[in-house]
């Protein structure tokens, strides 16, 4: 009987310890997850071929990535791996460089895409998504695949617009993809639709956790990350939004530039004359005269900083050590520029 008693009381002790464990597990992964998901400052937009970090600058020239780090006079590709081969109509969409990691979109074949990151360092790439299998791929590399064969759920003729933008956070991944934005899980690759109210076209700025873009309206609207809901913050029609700092700048479809410091409190700035391209923490960029005048501003003052005379801009990087780099387009190429700022 005491042994049988014991035994009950063992397994009682059990079974409390083990929820109680449980529950430490919840929370602590709870805690680590919401903290991994957090976005500080991040801004994606259209024509974003040109990106600078602390150990170079990437860039598209349409048919290659290439990377030039400090010192060096030439750029690299940054496919290296020797068994790489381009895929059919493959595009490279650039996307963001964190922590020494650049992100990208890889489009080829119509509709098909890959949601890619490479450590620039040994130009290790990791696909973190892909709309079908590699199975499926290889057979579309080989001429194999049938015409009803499935790509990501879908069939091809069904299939509209290709991935635009993404952002991984922790273990999510927000994508804008034609007329959706998509919440990934990046293990077990589930994909859920966060709203289709939104224009294909947007920027998504990434701040303080919550996503900002523009609905089909052109409307700017706010969506919590951490709670998963969103609300419409202006009734007015905005042309870009951008990060300038820990500020949100917006130009409105009639040229005036606004910044929002906090709660979604508005200050007109100024009238801008050409069209906002980019934004870091001190200036401001535009592109003036029909792309042939690139004109960097202060955010402190809003005065004119430099005026750079060039033709067919295309794309701006944020300044880097004292170093403007921006690339100009001439048939399909892009070609790199750099000018100083002092």
């Amino acid at each position: 009987m005491v042994g049988r008693k014991e035994g009950k009381k063992d397994m009682r002790m059990y079974k409390v310890t083990s929820c109680m464990l449980v529950i430490l597990m919840v929370t602590f992964f709870s805690g680590c997850e919401k903290k991994q998901n957090e976005i500080i400052g991040l801004q994606l937009s259209g024509q974003q071929d040109i990106l600078t970090y602390d150990e170079g600058v990437v860039w598209n020239t349409g048919e290659d990535v290439l990377l030039k780090k400090k010192g060096e006079t030439n750029g690299t590709s940054i496919f290296q791996d020797p068994f790489y081969e381009k895929k059919m109509d493959e595009d490279i969409i650039l996307q963001y460089i964190d922590k020494g990691f650049l992100y990208y979109i890889r489009t080829f074949e119509r509709k098909n895409y890959e949601l890619c990151s490479m450590e620039l360092s040994n130009y290790k790439e990791q696909i973190l998504y892909a709309n079908c299998s590699q199975e499926e791929r290889t057979y579309n590399y080989l001429g194999l695949k049938d015409k009803k064969a499935q790509i990501g759920g879908q069939r091809e003729d069904e299939m509209t617009r290709t991935a635009q933008r993404f952002c991984k956070a922790g273990d999510r991944i927000y994508m804008l993809d034609g007329d959706s934005l998509y919440e990934i899980n990046v293990w077990t690759k589930y994909k859920r639709v966060i709203t289709e109210d939104i224009d294909g076209d947007t920027e998504l700025v990434f701040r303080n956790s919550k996503l900002y873009y523009k609905n089909l309206a052109k409307n700017m609207v706010e969506y919590d990350i951490s709670s998963g809901s969103s609300k419409c913050v202006s009734d007015w029609m905005a042309q870009k939004i951008c990060l300038c700092g820990e500020y949100l700048m917006v130009q409105r479809m009639n040229g005036e530039l606004y910044r929002c410091i906090e709660d979604n409190k508005w200050t007109k700035l100024m009238k801008l004359p050409g069209n906002l391209v980019q934004g870091d923490d001190k200036n401001i960029y535009c592109s003036e005269s029909g792309g042939n005048k690139l004109v960097i501003y202060d955010v402190a003052t809003m005065e004119i900083s430099k005026t750079i005379q060039c033709k067919n801009l295309w794309s701006v990087a944020t300044i880097k050590d004292d170093n403007i780099y921006y690339l100009v387009t001439d048939d399909d190429k892009y070609m790199l520029q750099t000018e100083g700022i002092k």
